[in-house]
């Protein structure tokens, strides 16, 4: 597939006779908003489809270990990868038809990964017993569990190959990679139900295998868009790490609150509670349907555009996520049984919960539209990187003094509040760093 260039805002205007630049302009968005929703679709269905008839095929013991395992393999992936597969896109910039800078910056991002992922694989193997000790589970279930969330960090590696795909906007090839894998996932998971062998830790195995599937076909895929060095140039690397340590801070914590809800429930609460803040989690899937907009579509489009134009794109994906969650908690709250039908029987004890759970997820995603804005355009610092878990943590320590952390309910205000203080920092930082921007300019014009 032909590589299509990323919108340059500088490009000079066609003749009168042919298609204007805001028409093509527009033409070439329209298709780009039409891949997406299309692979998104497939992609998220698949994944939504899959977790909610996991609901239904494992006990509700098994669907808790499940829960604790997802958590935790989503937090220490995100503190082995500390950024650095996102880093990609933001450093080539626009040098993305230069196959060597491409892959050079792709190989400094795996090895620094592959080291963190031998550090973070000794903290998981501390860690994950004492977030489930107070879980009556058998030792060597905990161990099998332990060793899907590794399996699956390890090979999720390969996926900062899907870099290339987005910068030059080949999002069918992305999405090809995602949904075969996500397709297996399924059958697979379908297949041992069938046999009455599907458990929680099988469950977390499937999703290490089916993650090497995706990487192997996104490797595959971007081959002709980049030429790899076999070593990793240590300038890259110091490149990458000097534009990471600010996001640093943030990053960890943001790794550990953003589970907070599923640790505190197995530290404190029962596998009853565990499994019901897991199914309440298929309703945050179901609106990621779209946040990945926030990565493939918004943090692109901002680092490729215009100053000028960046509040305005801030605007305009606030609105839209807002205006969904007014839509979606509205929906809930009007029809209870939809929400029944999607968790099922089971988890009946959870359904007055949906419509604070997905209050958190709606607010999670603006505020990671924010965060995916104001990095695409370098305008975070170390000074944001501690104010945002300074402000979290003051508003959690004021909160907990009231709050039973055995509770669903209490974990959910306390996950909301780090995404409050999510958005108050980004907004910030977005306002104050294009303003520091405009003053900059005005200064050097006179």
């Amino acid at each position: 597939m032909a590589a299509e260039p990323i919108p340059d805002e500088t490009t000079v205007a066609p003749p009168a006779s042919e298609v204007s630049p805001r028409r093509a302009r527009a033409a070439r968005w329209a298709k780009l908003l039409a891949t997406f929703l299309t692979g998104q679709t497939l992609v998220q269905g698949l994944n939504v489809l899959t977790g909610f008839l996991l609901l239904r095929w494992m006990s509700v013991e098994a669907y808790a270990q499940y829960t604790v395992a997802n958590s935790f393999q989503g937090t220490i992936g995100v503190l082995t990868d500390l950024g650095v597969s996102g880093s990609i896109v933001a450093l080539v910039g626009q040098r993305i038809h230069d196959k060597r800078v491409v892959g050079e910056y792709v190989r400094a991002a795996r090895a620094f990964r592959g080291r963190m992922f031998l550090v973070m694989a000794l903290v998981a193997a501390v860690a994950f017993p004492l977030v489930t000790k107070n879980q009556p589970w058998a030792w060597h279930v905990k161990l099998l569990l332990l060793g899907g969330v590794l399996t699956q960090i390890f090979f999720s590696a390969w996926g900062m190959y899907n870099a290339p795909l987005l910068m030059h906007r080949r999002l069918a090839d992305s999405y090809r990679a995602a949904t075969v894998p996500a397709f297996l996932r399924l059958a697979v998971s379908w297949a041992f139900h069938a046999a009455g062998a599907l458990t929680g830790w099988l469950a977390t195995w499937i999703n290490g295998t089916m993650t090497l599937v995706g990487g192997w076909m996104t490797r595959r895929a971007s081959r002709d868009l980049m030429e790899e060095p076999p070593r990793a140039d240590p300038e890259r690397t110091r490149e990458i790490v000097r534009y990471l340590t600010p996001l640093w801070p943030m990053t960890a914590f943001v790794a550990l609150q953003g589970q907070l809800t599923v640790f505190l429930i197995a530290l404190f609460g029962s596998t009853r509670a565990v499994a019901d803040i897991g199914a309440l989690g298929r309703l945050g899937q179901l609106i990621g349907v779209l946040g990945a907009a926030n990565t493939v579509i918004l943090g692109p489009a901002a680092a490729a555009c215009s100053e000028t134009r960046i509040l305005r794109l801030t605007l305009v994906a606030s609105l839209a996520w807002v205006l969904g969650a007014v839509i979606c908690v509205g929906l809930i709250v009007a029809e209870p049984r939809l929400v029944e039908w999607l968790l099922g029987p089971k988890y009946a004890s959870a359904l007055p919960l949906a419509w604070l759970a997905a209050t958190v997820s709606f607010t999670a995603n603006l505020g990671l539209a924010w965060q995916a804005i104001a990095t695409s355009r370098l305008l975070v610092n170390m000074q944001s990187g501690v104010l945002l878990p300074t402000l979290a943590i003051a508003l959690q320590a004021i909160a907990i003094p009231f709050l039973d952390l055995s509770k669903a309910q209490s974990v959910l205000f306390l996950s909301l509040l780090v995404w409050v203080a999510y958005l108050a920092v980004f907004g910030v930082v977005i306002v104050h760093g294009l303003s520091l921007r405009g003053l900059s300019r005005g200064t050097r014009r006179t």
